[in-house]
């Protein structure tokens, strides 16, 4: 039984995946640093996948290693054609020719894992001066 002094459970069943360029690591990033304070709060469910936590890891920078180490990371497992003729189709939406490096191919892994998991990809890519194939594109802070 409940007491009247119960709060109601807060999380609105919501799933965030950050990129590797929102690990905010110095806590410079306004609306990352209220997404996180969402998932401390228990409102939102934060994550990241294989793909970003390894190169948040990667590059020598000890904040972002250590910001990236108390993240929960899906991993790709793309194990059935379905999976694989998903992650070539995002390959050629993201890119002209497909993903053809390994930071394009990683870019690719990071959107599939999102849609894979049912989460809402937080990334700051797109502030590219090349659009890829009609796509418009726009940076922002989150």
């Amino acid at each position: 039984m409940s007491s009247p002094l119960d709060m109601p459970d807060r999380f609105v069943y919501v799933r965030l995946q950050i990129d590797t360029n929102r690990i905010n690591s110095r806590n410079a990033l306004p609306a990352m640093n209220r997404i996180e304070r969402w998932h401390q709060d228990g409102v939102v469910e934060l994550l990241t996948s294989e793909v970003a936590s390894g190169e948040m890891r990667s590059g020598g920078d000890l904040a972002r290693s250590q910001k990236a180490s108390w993240m929960i990371y899906s991993m790709t497992a793309a194990t059935t054609s379905d999976e694989t003729d998903e992650l070539r189709r995002i390959g050629e939406i993201l890119f002209e020719n497909g993903a053809r490096t390994g930071g394009e191919r990683n870019d690719v892994e990071i959107v599939f894992n999102a849609a894979k998991y049912r989460a809402i990809l937080v990334t700051n890519d797109g502030g590219s001066r090349r659009p890829t194939r009609g796509h418009s594109r726009q940076g922002g802070d989150a």
